[in-house]
């Protein structure tokens, strides 16, 4: 019996040989075997969590910049996300509390049918505080108004509540 070195030199051999079928024989199995690799990975991944961390770790510091890129495209298709998180960190900062989840927000937005309060046209949503957490209001679903973006800059930190 071959040992693992000994194979692996011949497969490196037959790779310099032809390159081209070796891509192509591997591609087919790779197709062939998609379910096979998907599952052996998910039980690798369980199996060894902290290794998983490591690799994804590494790979993310090795590609910054298309780690950032997709980043800054998913908040901006996601500006409810980048709204309420903006929030969470003014709340964080300003010790305020309260927190909410999408869900609620969702929810929120469909029991006002999805139109602004302010105006009533229905444009995309921001969560808006009643309470500015400027002047103590907490980031609560109970503290959240949808208002579309023009009228929540205009109301600024008045204390305003359209319900």
């Amino acid at each position: 019996m071959k040992t693992r070195d000994e194979v692996n030199k011949e497969r490196r051999a037959a790779y310099a040989i032809d390159p081209e079928s070796i891509k192509e024989r591997n591609a087919a199995w790779y197709k062939k075997n998609s379910k096979k690799r998907i599952l052996k990975a998910k039980e690798w991944s369980q199996a060894n969590p902290s290794k998983r961390k490591e690799i994804c770790l590494k790979w993310i510091r090795n590609n910054t910049e298309y780690v950032n890129r997709v980043h800054r495209e998913w908040m901006k298709n996601h500006p409810e996300v980048r709204v309420r998180n903006e929030a969470a960190r003014r709340t964080r900062k300003t010790q305020a509390g309260g927190t909410y989840t999408r869900t609620e927000w969702e929810r929120l937005k469909r029991k006002y049918r999805g139109a602004c309060l302010c105006c009533g046209k229905k444009k995309t949503l921001t969560p808006d505080h009643v309470i500015p957490v400027a002047k103590g209001g907490r980031s609560s679903i109970d503290n959240i108004q949808p208002l579309c973006l023009k009228c929540n800059q205009r109301k600024g930190i008045k204390t305003t509540d359209y319900r």
